[in-house]
C-alpha cells in the first residue's frame, strides 16, 4: 500500500487535539455510537433476564457471586452451595484462593443497589460503553480522531465484550483496568512524570488483583520504558519510571499480600490457585484447555470443590497442609511431569498458542459459542476472532511502515516523538505478555477477552485508512489492502486443530439452571438432551436422578444413578445419591455398600453419619459410633453426627461403648447450637444426662422436651417413658 502517514491530518482536528477538546463531530460520533452499544445491550439483557441462567449463575460466576455477598452482606451461607458441597469454604480464614479484584468489585456493586442480579449486568453493560471511550482516547491519541472513533464503534458492537458483561466474571473490568494502564504508559510518551509512572504500576497492580497473570507484563513494559528512555537520550528517568512503576505496584498488591500472610502463614502474593492451575495444564490428561479430569483432583469442576482436594491431599500426605503447600504440591507435580515429557511440553504449547490466536471460543465457565448461536442479538453481530485479528494484523502492518525518526536529544521531560510508533509497541506488548501468561496453564476465551480491545484498536486503524483512501479513489491501494485482509483471515480460520464446542455441556448447563429454577420438566429435558450429545457424561445422569428424585420417580432416580456410578465410580455425589435412594426403598444392604464406596471416593461426613445409622440399625455399634466420631472430624459443627454420637454413647447396651459424659458433652453442644428448641435433641441430652448418674438434669430436660413434642403422639409416649426411669433413677438403654 502506498500511503504512509499514521495519523489524522485534518489540522482542524489537530488544532483540537492540542487544545485538548473535542469538535463537535466528534462528539455528535461519540453520541451515536454509545446509543447503539445501549440498544445493543438492552437487547441482550432483555433476553437474558427470562432465563434461569440469569437468576442462577454457576462455576466461578457461583464463587464470585457468593464471595460477593459475604463481603457484601457478612453471611457466608447459601442454601444453593450447602446443597452441593460438603465442606466449608473459609475465605477469611485461608490465603486467597483466587484473585480478590473482581468479587471485591462485584461486592460493592451489591453493597450500593442490592443483593439483585440485575444491577451488576447493568453495571458491566455501562463499563463497556466506558470501555468504548476509553478506546476511543487512545486511538485518537495514536492514529488521530478517525480511528478512536471506528475503535469506539468495534467495541460497542462487538459480540464477545457484550456476551462477557452480561455474566458474573470479570473481563469488563478487566478491560476498563487494561486500557486505562496501557493508556497511561502511552501517555508517558507525551510527557514524563513520576506521578505518572507510579499510576501505571496502580492500574497494573490492579490488573494483577483481578488475574494475577498480567504481572507478566511489568517486565515488558520496565523494558519499554528502557529503550524509550534510551532513545530519547533521556536514559536518567529511567530509574524514576521504574522506581514509580514498581512503587505504584507494592501500593495495590501489599495490601493482599500482608492479609495473605497474617492468615495463613504464607508469602502469597495474591491468589495461591497458582499451582493448581500449572497442574491442570501439565498432566498426562492435559489438552491445552480446562481439563476438570486430572490425577489426584478427581473431576476439579469449580473453587467449591477445593475444600476435599485440599482434605484428599492431606489424607494422601497424612498431615493438615496449608493453601501454600497445597499450590507447591501441585506445582511440584507439574514441573515433574513437564520435565519427564519435554516432547509432550512443546507441542502442547503450541496447541496453547493455535487455541489462543484460533478461531475457536474455548469453554471454560460457559460453552460461548452455543450461547451466541442462541441469541437472537449476538448471533446477529457480525465479526469473529479470526476476522478481528485479521485486520489487527494489517492495522498493525500500516503503523509500522512509516520508518523509525530518532528522538532528538534534550533535557525536557518530554519523551516523544513518534508516540504512535512508541504507544503501538506497549499495546504490542501488553497483548504479548497476555498470551505468554497463560501458555503455561490453558486457554479459554475468557482469558483472551482483554487483549481484543487493543486488536480492535489497530483492526479500526486499518479500516480507517482503507476508507480514507477509498473516499480518495485510491483503488489500487485499497484493493490490496482487502486482499491482504481477505487472504489473512481465510489463513486465519484454516482448522488447524479440531475443535468443537461441548454441546453436551451447554445442554448440562441449562439443565443445572432449570433445576435450581425448580423447573424440573425443563431440567429433564435438557439433561437427557446432554446425554444424547455425549452417553458417557456421569454427572448429566447424577443430575438428571436427582431432578427424578425430587419429582417422586425413585426407580428412575435409581436406574440414572446406578449408570453415573458405573461410568465414574470415584464421583462421590453419585454414589450417595445411589445409597440415599436405596435407603429409602429398604434395600439396606445395597445402601450400606454404596454409602462405603462414597467415603472411599472422598470425606463426606454426611455419607459417614448416614452409614453409621444403618449400622446402628444393623447391630453393628461400635464401627457406627466410629463413623460417626470421623463425620466430627470433618466437620465439627456436623449437629446430626454429633446427635447420633451422643445417643448412641447414652444408650448403647455395650458398656464398652457406653460413655455418659462425652455423651453429654455432645449433646449439650448440639443443644447449645440449635437453642435447646428440638425435643428430639433434648431428649438425647436428658438420655446422656441419665447415663452420666445426673438424673434430677435429665428429668429437667426430657419434661421440657416433652413440652416441645407438639402433640406427636409417638414421641410424647418415648420420651414420656424415658422420664418415668429418670424419676426411677434409672438410666435409658436401646
Amino acid at each position: 500500500m502506498e500511503e504512509t502517514a499514521t495519523r489524522d491530518p485534518s489540522p482542524t482536528a489537530t488544532n483540537r487535539r492540542a487544545a485538548g477538546g473535542l469538535s463537535r463531530t466528534e462528539l455528535g460520533w461519540l453520541v451515536l455510537i454509545a446509543a447503539v452499544g445501549v440498544l445493543l445491550r438492552w437487547s441482550y439483557l432483555h433476553e437474558v433476564t427470562g432465563s434461569p441462567e440469569f437468576r442462577f449463575p454457576t462455576v466461578d460466576a457461583l464463587f464470585n457471586d457468593y464471595w460477593a455477598r459475604g463481603l457484601a452482606s457478612g453471611v457466608w451461607t447459601s442454601p444453593q452451595i450447602e446443597q452441593a458441597y460438603d465442606a466449608p469454604l473459609d475465605i477469611g480464614k485461608h490465603a486467597y484462593f483466587r484473585p480478590p479484584g473482581y468479587p471485591f468489585f462485584l461486592a460493592a456493586i451489591y453493597k450500593v443497589f442490592g443483593p439483585g442480579y440485575l444491577a451488576p449486568r447493568v453495571v458491566h453493560m455501562g463499563l463497556g460503553l466506558v470501555n468504548a471511550l476509553l478506546a476511543f482516547l487512545l486511538g485518537r491519541a495514536l492514529f488521530g480522531p478517525g480511528t478512536g472513533l471506528v475503535s469506539a464503534a468495534l467495541m460497542s458492537v462487538y459480540w464477545i465484550l457484550i456476551y462477557f458483561e452480561g455474566q458474573l466474571l470479570e473481563p469488563a473490568l478487566l478491560i476498563f483496568l487494561s486500557l486505562a494502564s496501557v493508556s497511561n504508559l502511552v501517555m508517558l510518551t507525551r510527557r514524563w512524570t513520576y506521578s505518572r509512572s507510579i499510576a501505571a504500576g496502580v492500574l497494573l497492580g490492579a490488573c494483577a488483583l483481578v488475574r494475577v497473570n498480567l504481572l507478566l507484563f511489568v517486565p515488558f513494559a520496565l523494558g519499554w520504558g528502557w529503550w524509550l528512555t534510551r532513545r530519547a537520550s533521556a536514559v536518567r528517568r529511567f530509574g524514576g519510571f521504574a522506581a514509580g512503576l514498581l512503587a505504584g505496584l507494592v501500593i495495590v498488591i501489599a495490601p493482599v499480600t500482608v492479609r495473605n500472610f497474617l492468615v495463613s502463614g504464607d508469602f502469597i502474593p495474591v491468589s495461591s490457585n497458582g499451582g493448581i492451575n500449572l497442574y491442570i495444564g501439565n498432566n498426562r490428561h492435559s489438552d491445552g484447555t480446562f481439563v476438570a479430569s486430572a490425577p489426584y483432583l478427581h473431576r476439579f469442576v469449580n473453587c467449591f470443590e477445593y475444600p476435599r482436594i485440599v482434605s484428599e491431599l492431606e489424607d494422601r500426605l497424612g498431615r493438615t497442609i496449608r493453601y501454600a503447600e497445597v499450590s507447591e504440591f501441585y506445582r511440584n507435580e507439574a514441573l515433574a511431569y513437564v520435565v519427564e515429557h519435554p516432547g509432550e511440553l512443546l507441542r502442547r504449547v503450541i496447541r496453547k498458542l493455535y487455541l489462543f490466536w484460533g478461531p475457536h471460543e474455548i469453554t471454560l465457565n460457559r460453552v460461548v459459542q452455543l450461547d451466541r448461536e442462541s441469541s437472537p442479538t449476538l448471533r446477529r453481530l457480525p465479526g469473529d476472532f479470526s476476522m478481528v485479528l485479521a485486520l489487527a494484523i494489517l492495522g498493525a502492518i500500516l503503523v509500522f511502515r512509516t520508518g523509525w525518526r530518532t528522538s532528538p536529544a534534550g533535557r525536557s521531560r518530554s519523551i516523544p516523538p513518534d508516540a504512535a510508533h512508541e504507544g503501538s509497541i506497549a499495546i504490542l506488548l501488553f497483548v504479548l505478555a497476555s498470551c505468554l501468561s497463560f501458555l503455561p496453564f490453558f486457554v479459554t476465551a475468557v482469558y483472551r477477552a482483554p487483549v481484543i480491545p487493543f486488536l480492535l484498536l489497530f483492526a479500526a486503524h486499518a479500516l480507517w485508512r482503507l476508507g480514507r483512501r477509498l473516499r480518495e479513489r485510491a483503488f489500487r491501494p485499497v484493493g490490496v489492502g482487502v486482499l491482504a485482509g481477505v487472504v489473512l483471515y481465510v489463513l486465519l480460520r484454516i482448522p488447524l486443530i479440531e475443535y468443537e464446542p461441548e454441546h453436551a455441556k451447554w445442554r448440562f448447563d441449562r439443565g443445572l439452571a432449570h433445576a435450581l429454577d425448580r423447573q424440573s420438566a425443563n431440567a429433564v429435558t435438557e439433561y437427557r438432551h446432554a446425554i444424547r450429545e455425549n452417553p458417557h457424561f456421569p454427572e448429566a445422569h447424577n443430575n438428571l436422578a436427582r431432578v427424578l428424585a425430587r419429582m417422586g420417580r425413585f426407580e428412575d432416580a435409581i436406574e440414572e444413578l446406578s449408570r453415573a456410578v458405573e461410568l465414574d465410580p470415584t464421583l462421590p455425589r453419585a454414589r450417595f445419591g445411589l445409597a440415599n435412594l436405596l435407603e429409602r426403598q429398604g434395600r439396606t444392604e445395597e445402601a450400606i455398600h454404596h454409602y462405603r464406596e462414597a467415603i472411599r471416593g472422598g470425606p463426606d461426613p454426611m455419607a459417614y453419619c448416614n452409614l453409621g445409622i444403618l449400622l446402628l440399625g444393623e447391630g453393628q455399634s461400635e464401627e457406627a459410633a466410629d463413623l460417626f466420631e470421623k463425620a466430627i472430624e470433618i466437620d465439627p459443627a456436623d449437629i446430626r453426627s454429633m446427635n447420633n454420637l451422643a445417643w448412641l454413647l447414652a444408650t448403647s447396651p455395650s458398656g464398652e461403648i457406653r460413655d455418659g459424659a462425652r455423651a453429654a458433652e455432645l449433646a449439650e453442644a448440639v443443644c447449645e447450637a440449635t437453642g435447646h428448641r428440638s425435643a428430639r435433641f433434648l431428649d438425647t441430652l436428658a438420655a446422656a444426662y441419665a447415663e452420666a448418674g445426673r438424673f434430677s438434669e435429665a428429668i429437667g430436660i426430657a419434661e421440657r422436651a416433652l413440652d416441645l413434642t407438639a402433640g406427636d403422639e409417638g414421641d410424647a409416649e418415648a420420651i414420656g417413658a424415658r422420664l418415668a426411669l429418670y424419676r426411677r433413677g434409672e438410666p435409658y438403654r436401646r
